[in-house]
């Protein structure tokens, strides 16, 4: 049996530069794991069977499903592999949950059937699944660009996170869909990260932006209303992560994360207290 934790995506930066002729969009992101995350088992089977302990994913929509369906043709494998998926990412959430438990079952899967391929390969197989997935293979902190699938590593420090999610799903697609691309890509947040990413998480708070934003804060005043309780209980910065609804703070230390956790734990569906991941060699 395989055991491998798929962890969520946080959103540092997002800025959202232009629609690409198929669809997609041209972005620039620093994008950072956290300590919340899915749990994902692999063991060896004769067919593909996927059990997901959240009761709203059905099998052929899943994209661990998919993943491994992807993988056991491009090689031609004959056996195949029961997944299992604790769930504990909050799904269309702007964490990466789905494409982070796709990340985790190609790696688990790479390993199972003993295919052998390496990161850059398993990253190309990433691509093709979603524009998450290859940055939940690599892990830790990256900068993404073009669509977000070229990555380059970074170096950040460990930070406090507060992440609250208020209990309804967004979905991407009508996110990027409801964008006013006049207005986006101007902040240039994830190039001001990129220079002060050496000087501390105050400074790095400074300058986390989101071009979201202006979409789903007009959408959904719940997202105003907690953020605005994060700065008030003393988070450095707080913004929503990726297209919504979850929204993040940055705290300075465990004491003052603790009482903020504390203070919004009841209030709202999901409030979870974690930290930054750095990627595991």
């Amino acid at each position: 049996m395989i055991q491998l934790k798929a962890h969520a995506k946080i959103n540092l930066t997002l800025d959202v530069l232009a629609r690409l002729d198929d669809g997609y969009h041209r972005i620039e992101s620093i994008k950072q794991q956290v300590g919340l995350h899915d749990k994902i088992s692999l063991g060896p089977l004769d067919d593909i069977k996927v059990i997901c302990s959240h009761p709203n994913i059905t099998t052929k929509e899943n994209l661990v499903f998919k993943t491994a369906l992807l993988l056991k043709n491009e090689f031609n494998v004959a056996e195949g592999a029961k997944i299992t998926i604790e769930k504990n990412i909050p799904l269309a959430a702007g964490l990466a949950g789905g494409s982070s438990d796709a990340a985790a079952t190609l790696v688990g899967l790479n390993k199972l059937w003993k295919l052998e391929l390496d990161e850059q390969e398993l990253t190309k197989l990433a691509a093709e699944i979603g524009m998450d997935v290859p940055f939940s293979v690599v892990g830790g902190s990256c900068f993404a660009e073009g669509k977000g699938t070229k990555l380059s590593r970074i170096e950040l420090p460990e930070m406090h996170v507060l992440l609250i999610n208020p209990g309804f799903e967004v979905s991407t697609r009508t996110a990027y869909q409801s964008l006013d691309l006049s207005r986006t890509g101007k902040a240039m947040a994830t190039k001001k990260l990129l220079e002060v990413r050496n000087m501390g998480v105050r400074e790095i708070s400074k300058v986390m932006h989101n071009d979201f934003e202006a979409v789903v804060l007009g959408k959904h005043s719940i997202l105003k209303e907690i953020k605005g309780k994060l700065m008030e209980n003393n988070a450095l910065n707080a913004i929503v992560s990726g297209s919504g609804p979850t929204v993040f703070g940055l705290f300075e230390d465990e004491s003052t994360i603790s009482k903020a956790y504390e203070s919004l734990k009841e209030t709202y569906p999901f409030v979870f207290m974690t930290k930054t991941v750095a990627r595991k060699e």
